[in-house]
């Protein structure tokens, strides 16, 4: 008797590749990402520009290039020009956003957050009558009153040194996800920057009746660019997003895995009489999960002996911290 099996084997495009999750992954899907090279350019000015290209994950991407922003009291380094997505949330009533209400907040990592919120941009509304299917599909997210979840994460000195950008990617829309990210770059003139927009979408065509408003897109944004890059309370948001993280580093040790304080019922490894002001003088050995040592993973059980309750992260801005 014979048997017959028949398998359907479904599998992505050979040539279609992962959606990006931060500036590093962008580029290196698109290494001319933030060229003219391979991009349609729709309409250039003095100062902007917009082009479009075939993405390389499929869909769309939209490009807008905006040269010669003014940056009022940028900081000296200028990869620290875009806010950390968690402290624009939590600092919200400091510096709010006009036309954007934060709902709620999850941090991943320093940099790098969940953040579901609202948008009544006119940039957003406008994008969306005159691209049409291409934007409208991403801006009728944006635009709603019900909020949306965006994962965020910063980026420092990538490409350049200097730049600093915010990758975003929406959390529930596993059927058209949609990505964005943001690079803002120095100039040569001081508190001149360029800031790069790219948007992917889903069509890949444009309004033909929408060519000839295209330029009010342009000034759109750029004022809106302008005005994001120096709202009030901006600069004061700057230097507390720059003292908002601590990053201890330990040096390595031979004699085994550190100390931790011992609990009073807890048998203790050693005894130390310089602790015994402070109620350490007792210590046991840490016992790590893992054959090597994480110091983002001794210091919360280290602290918690003290009776503190601390978050502990292994990266910073997109960047993996010594282990």
């Amino acid at each position: 008797r014979s048997v017959i099996a028949t398998f359907v084997l479904v599998t992505r495009p050979f040539d279609m590749a992962v959606r990006p999750e931060s500036v590093e992954d962008w580029c290196q899907i698109m290494p001319n990402l933030l060229e003219e090279e391979g991009w349609k350019t729709t309409l250039a000015q003095e100062g902007a520009a917009l082009m479009h290209s075939s993405c390389p994950w499929g869909g769309d991407l939209i490009k807008f290039e905006l040269k010669g922003l003014t940056v009022h009291n940028a900081p000296a380094d200028g990869s620290k020009v875009l806010v950390r997505p968690e402290v624009r949330a939590l600092l919200q009533g400091t510096c709010p956003i006009p036309g954007i209400t934060v709902q709620s907040l999850d941090v991943v990592a320093p940099g790098e957050a969940v953040v579901q919120a609202s948008t009544s941009w006119s940039i957003m509304r406008l994008c969306s009558v005159l691209f049409g299917d291409i934007v409208g599909q991403v801006m009728d997210h944006l635009c709603d009153d019900a909020p949306m979840a965006w994962h965020q994460k910063v980026g420092r000195n990538y490409p350049h040194q200097g730049d600093s950008s915010c990758s975003f990617w929406m959390e529930d829309s596993d059927d058209k996800p949609h990505e964005c990210l943001i690079l803002v770059r120095p100039e040569t003139e001081k508190d001149k920057f360029t800031a790069f927009v790219i948007v992917r979408v889903h069509e890949n065509h444009f309004a033909r009746w929408a060519s000839e408003h295209f330029r009010s897109v342009l000034n759109s944004a750029r004022s809106t660019a302008e005005s994001y890059l120096n709202r009030p309370g901006i600069t004061e948001l700057r230097e507390m997003d720059d003292q908002f993280y601590v990053v201890i580093s330990m040096q390595s040790f031979k004699r085994g895995m550190p100390l931790l304080p011992a609990y009073s019922d807890e048998h203790c490894l050693t005894e130390i009489d310089a602790g015994e002001p402070f109620g350490l003088r007792r210590w046991v050995r840490y016992e790590p999960s893992t054959k090597k040592f994480h110091l983002a993973q001794y210091l919360p059980i280290f602290m918690e002996r003290l009776g503190f309750a601390i978050e502990a992260y292994n990266s910073l801005d997109g960047q993996r911290l010594v282990p």
